[in-house]
């Protein structure tokens, strides 16, 4: 995540961009222009006029950086029904009152005054919302009183608000109390603000951040345009100081986020259709079975080339514009049948379902409707007349269901997500089976109208996408309140806040089955379980015990209980017997059982309130729960769960394994997802890891799962041993320290205590595995202590594959230099003009890739190209970079760092090559202390000492342009390292004392640097000697950035990204580069690791 700070009143304000939006309050023309129903209040409207202009640069610079922006007017019902007569009336009232002679409601120069839909109620023209901005129409001061604002802040994950607007004393200030009640960190911003009573601005402003920031914080305008600069490449048009002179190429990914990025820096939605239709077409000879109906290509790119045709601007498209989806289906659109894959009910709507309306409304490329089971009734996606979809991973394994086609067309990447429905799992359980995300909203949040209903007190529509954050865009654009659909929610529960800072903004308490209820999965699932289990252990959560019995017997509702007659009461009567021989086979034979069952009004009424009993005990373990006045009084209850995790499904099934027992193979499938619907709870369905079709095919031969082994993960012995050694020698220096305490011991303790422990952890888990081993090979177990311990020894192998990892890791030592500050230096190399430019490009990438990770990057030396036509272009770059293990983060970077492009001055559109070198050096303080150990420069040992006699010092007068001391003082300093040649030469400062002291701690960075690599390589000679480990150098070409393919290559890792402008703007996608790049360093460490430890075994032995 980007965290960014700047300075304001208390103290600075820090905030992570993805999870933060502006709040720009009632900038309506009501409130701005004479004769609305500002003048009317406050008559001076020259201060909140001069607000407009402020506030428009910090729109713009939000906009620019991706922030979410929320925009409120005021305003009220055109029959005033929201409107309390107090608002009305009691200005009007008050004696010998001659300024309210209009009220609410009354006609003015714009309109009727606060009334929606009038002139004066909109925004002014200057700060009109954009597509995918959310306007909300509040009725009172507040902007979260008695309006969606909360639900909407929370559906985007924002926890933190920079807030403008007008009136400072009124909504602007009430709106900051109102969320700080809430939860949400809140920074008003000075310029961008304002209200008729100057006298008003500055004591309600001061009131905010009095007592150390009680309602939260101030900041003027400047530091936020500030922080905000950096960051501004991400949302340009092109991205670059050298763009390329056709249409940027699109390198294929179908994330929304990918989309419109490239459609914001010209790319045509034809380009995009062209490329989908292609896919689509190859995707059929592979699996026909997908589709039911399928927009032409020609249809398709027209509809394309009409969307560039409406959206001319690329500065305001909207959030789905030239994002290609499908739908299921059993979804309305006009003209086109819907089938819900049973031809007798096919029929031709006349209009179009408001989720699918919606989507098109907000720029979609509708690409086709997909396959599903029959009616919507399955889980398994074998259950249609118009084939079997298959998973995207193997053919021979079931897609899902019921949203069969709509889960392969998003884990094929034919599209970008699909709009589906979910009744008992149909928009999860397929995802799980193609490596997507299902989402299903509560019911009612998403209009249900036109969709062909398979239990309608029951049903919704999911969201299919290829990431939450892709889920959570298709999702907000559907959402809305529809009047026509019964079961459309009107109103949620109080919202509970939300946690914004401190420790509990990082944890949460999490609810898992119990093991006999995950006892159903198969062992591959159950591993997978218990890792994610870990996962979200590690990031903050606690897992908190629950009570599974509402959850259990609530999902046996669906199919045990009558809520299946549900499926016969949507069609009409005597339907199923004039039509059962037109239905799939299981289908009717589900239909026909249910019939059989002869279920009376009193099972239904007692199945009924039985779902009404579980929900309220399932709902009251949650945190977001209702709680009573008594409860809050009395002694404090046990634990409540913010988040139930549960696996999506068992196992994966073949389709020959479901063809054979088709009914108790879909019924184990619904095990984790019936319950969602029969309780009406929100559930996201997210991969959680892959596996081999090999090793579940093979685990299914076992009789039973109980034949567990132990993890596939081992040390090796060559570790281990080195492990153990390091223990005893561990425990050899503690004896030595409780008879002597000495610093340099004391350390070495400090450093071999981390092996240590992981190794003490990793002989625990192996005994512990042993131990449960041993048990299940007994005969006399009894079931119940056989059941218990296969579910631990299935948890305790998925531990060790953990603790192998971080034992072996901990057995490479830590870089000497890894706590240090670093310099970063860069150099242009070949390439001419091109690769001055690149150099400036990668510096503004590593300032950034700083300000993100709360590092503090400052330059050292700059020199810019000289000559005419050098523009922005680098000729020498020095970064010192501070903080915790900089140089460890960075040292990944040294290196040749080559880019690919067509340069603006290229006439014939022809790719160049340039390359930029990039050193990483550590940085070390001008002086340092006795205890620095081996980077004590004073210590002729340390690879900092350097002779003085072998340094030539020269000084001279700056050159180059710019500066009163250019070419008028000798302040230039250049030092010559004698025995090395290296040369450093500093012209920043106007002080030749100070270009000194840079000068020596470059040459000492250098020259320490250059020790520490003439012994690795050394030390790699020796290690290839034995088993062939090389080392890449600071020579070698690391990385390619193509702008062409919009992809970057790190030649290390093997790491390819198709996100060039994300990894420039130096946030998660560099760090995801950098991180291939440290896990690669890592595993040669470990290589050379085990190279030392033979080389070792070999001189002692001979062999």
């Amino acid at each position: 995540m980007t965290s960014l700070t700047f300075d304001a009143k208390p103290y600075p304000f820090t905030f992570f961009l993805e999870h933060t939006a502006l709040l720009v309050i009632d900038m309506q023309r009501d409130f701005l222009y004479p004769g609305g129903f500002g003048h009317i209040q406050g008559g001076n409207l020259d201060a909140v006029k001069a607000s407009i202009a402020p506030t428009k640069r910090l729109l713009d610079a939000c906009r620019q950086v991706g922030m979410t922006i929320f925009h409120t007017r005021e305003g009220h019902e055109l029959d005033l029904a929201d409107c309390p007569s107090s608002k009305l009336v009691r200005q009007a009232m008050s004696p010998g009152n001659t300024q309210h002679v209009k009220i609410i409601g009354d006609e003015a120069e714009m309109g009727r005054l606060l009334v929606r839909g009038s002139y004066g109620h909109d925004i002014v023209d200057e700060l009109q919302p954009i597509p995918g901005e959310v306007v909300i129409d509040k009725p009172g001061k507040g902007a979260f009183w008695n309006t969606d604002l909360m639900h909407k802040l929370k559906a985007r994950v924002i926890t933190h608000l920079i807030v403008c607007g007008v009136t400072t004393e009124c909504c602007f200030a009430t709106t900051i109390r109102e969320a700080n009640d809430r939860g949400f960190e809140c920074c008003g911003v000075q310029e961008a603000t304002a209200g008729y009573n100057d006298s008003f601005k500055t004591p309600t402003l001061d009131m905010l951040w009095w007592s150390q920031g009680l309602f939260g914080f101030v900041a003027t305008l400047q530091p936020i345009l500030d922080v905000l600069a950096p960051l501004a490449s991400r949302f340009s048009v092109r991205g670059t100081t050298t763009p390329p002179q056709t249409p940027p190429a699109w390198d294929g990914s179908l994330d929304i986020s990918d989309l419109q990025r490239a459609y914001r820096a010209g790319l045509s939605p034809v380009t995009v259709a062209e490329a989908i239709s292609a896919r689509v077409e190859k995707y059929q000879a592979k699996d026909p079975a997908v589709w039911i109906y399928l927009v032409s290509k020609d249809d398709l790119l027209q509809a394309a080339k009409q969307l560039s045709e409406k959206y001319p601007d690329h500065s305001k498209l909207p959030p789905l514009f030239g994002v290609p989806f499908s739908v299921k289906d059993s979804i309305d659109i006009a003209g086109i049948p819907t089938t819900t894959a049973c031809a007798v009910l096919t029929h031709v709507p006349s209009a179009s379902a408001p989720s699918y309306a919606k989507l098109i409304e907000n720029g979609g490329l509708f690409v086709g409707k997909t396959n599903l089971d029959c009616l919507a009734t399955g889980l398994t996606g074998c259950r249609s007349l118009y084939g079997i979809p298959r998973s995207v991973f193997n053919t021979e394994y079931i897609s899902g269901g019921s949203s069969s086609g709509s889960c392969v067309s998003v884990g094929a990447e034919l599209v970008s997500f699909s709009a589906a429905t979910d009744t008992a799992g149909s928009g999860r359980s397929p995802a799980g089976f193609n490596g997507v995300v299902g989402y299903k909203p509560t019911r009612g949040l998403i209009s249900f109208c036109g969709v062909t209903p398979a239990c309608e007190s029951l049903d919704c529509i999911a969201i299919m996408a290829r990431n939450v954050q892709d889920a959570r865009t298709a999702w907000q654009v559907c959402e809305e309140y529809d009047p026509n659909d019964p079961y459309a929610r009107v109103a949620f529960h109080p919202e509970r806040h939300v946690n914004s800072i401190g420790p509990q903004s990082t944890s949460f308490n999490f609810g898992i089955p119990p093991p006999e209820a995950l006892s159903v999965c198969s062992p591959i699932h159950r591993r997978l379980f218990n890792e994610t289990v870990q996962k979200l252990q590690n990031i903050g959560g606690t897992l908190t015990p629950i009570d599974w019995t509402p959850f259990e017997k609530a999902g046996k509702l669906l199919y045990d209980g009558t809520f299946v007659s549900e499926r016969l009461a949507s069609l009409p009567d005597g339907w199923l017997d004039q039509y059962r021989d037109h239905l799939h086979p299981v289908v009717r034979d589900i239909f026909e059982a249910v019939t059989e069952r002869k279920s009376t009004a009193v099972d239904a009424y007692r199945d009924l309130q039985a779902k009404t009993l579980y929900t309220r005990q399932a709902s009251s373990q949650f945190n977001s729960a209702i709680r009573s006045p008594a409860s809050t009084r009395s002694s404090p209850s046990k634990p409540k769960i913010d988040v139930l995790v549960v696996p999506t499904t068992p196992t994966h099934p073949t389709v020959k394994e479901v063809l054979a027992e088709p009914i108790t193979t879909n019924s184990r499938l619904g095990t984790f997802t019936h319950f969602g619907n029969v309780l009406d709870l929100n559930a996201v369905a997210m991969p959680a890891g892959t596996y081999s079709a090999t090793e579940l095919a093979g685990e299914d031969k076992h009789d039973s799962p109980e034949a567990g082994t132990t993890s596939s993960t081992t040390v090796s012995s060559v570790f281990l041993e080195h492990a153990r050694s390091i223990a005893t020698t561990h425990d050899e220096l503690n004896q030595e320290l409780a008879a002597s305490y000495n610093l340099k011991t004391a350390r070495q303790v400090g450093e071999l205590s981390n092996t240590v422990t992981a190794l003490r952890k990793w002989e625990s888990v192996s005994k512990s595995i042993k131990e449960l081993q041993d048990l299940l090979n007994e005969p006399s177990v009894d079931s119940e202590l056989r059941s218990l311990a296969t579910a631990d020894l299935a948890e305790a192998t998925a531990e060790l594959d953990t603790v192998s990892t971080n034992l072996t890791r901990s057995l490479v030592p830590v870089h000497p230099f890894t706590h240090l500050p670093c310099l970063l230096e860069l150099r242009p190399g070949a390439g001419g003009a091109e690769a001055g430019l690149f150099a400036a490009e990668l510096l503004a990438m590593y300032q950034a890739y700083c300000i993100r990770n709360g590092l503090r990057a400052s330059i050292l030396k700059y020199e810019a190209a000289e000559g005419q036509g050098s523009g922005d272009q680098v000729e020498e770059a020095i970064l010192e970079i501070e903080g915790d293990n900089a140089y460890g983060l960075l040292r990944c970077e040294a290196g040749v760092h080559r880019v690919q492009r067509v340069p603006a001055t290229e006439s014939k559109g022809r790719t160049h090559t340039s390359a930029v070198s990039v050193l990483v050096l550590p940085s070390f303080p001008s002086t340092t202390s006795e205890d620095t150990g081996e980077n004590n420069f004073n210590d002729p040992t340390s690879d900092y000492y350097i002779d003085p006699s072998d340094v030539r010092t020269d000084v001279m007068r700056a050159r180059g342009a710019g500066g009163q001391h250019v070419n008028t003082t000798d302040s230039a300093v250049r030092l010559t390292h004698i025995p090395t040649k290296t040369v450093v030469s500093i012209q920043d400062s106007r002080s030749q004392h100070r270009n000194r002291e840079k000068a020596w701690r470059i040459l000492r960075s250098k020259i320490a640097q250059a020790k520490r690599e003439a012994r690795e390589e050394e030390l790699a000679s020796i290690r290839a000697s034995v088993i062939g480990v090389a080392k890449m150098g600071f020579g070698d070409k690391i990385r390619t950035y193509n702008w062409g393919q919009h992809r970057v290559t790190d030649h290390r890792s093997g790491i390819t990204l198709n996100h060039l402008s994300g990894v420039l703007e130096g946030g998660e996608k560099l760090e995801e580069v950098m991180g291939s790049v440290r896990a690669w360093m890592m595993e040669r460490d470990l290589e050379g690791l085990a190279a030392d430890e033979m080389v070792k075994r070999k001189a002692l032995t001979g062999r």
